[in-house]
């Protein structure tokens, strides 16, 4: 009988249920060079991503200032031109 019971009891595995994680230290949880807040490369990438970020944001907004300038130009030109006419009665 206790043959049966052994088999008849379902497992994690069988059950689709997550296993209990333990984390074993290893070496690649370890920090090497290259990954090392304090290093002068990493400085020197923050920097450069500073500096595009510095460079590049007011011209994003520039870009957007003269869209939004030439559709304003656009827009008021097609007002004007609906107020006066449809542009027939210019002579040809």
């Amino acid at each position: 009988m206790d043959s049966a019971f052994i088999n008849t009891v379902a497992t994690h595995e069988t059950r689709n249920e997550p296993q209990e994680c333990v984390l074993k230290p290893t070496a690649s949880l370890v920090l090497d060079g290259s990954c090392a807040p304090s290093t002068s490369a990493n400085l020197a990438c923050r920097l450069v991503h500073i500096a595009l970020a510095l460079y590049l944001i007011p011209a994003f907004l520039i870009v957007l200032l003269v869209g939004e300038v030439g559709m304003l130009v656009v827009g008021m030109g097609r007002l004007f031109t609906r107020l006066l006419g449809s542009g027939d009665t210019l002579p040809k």
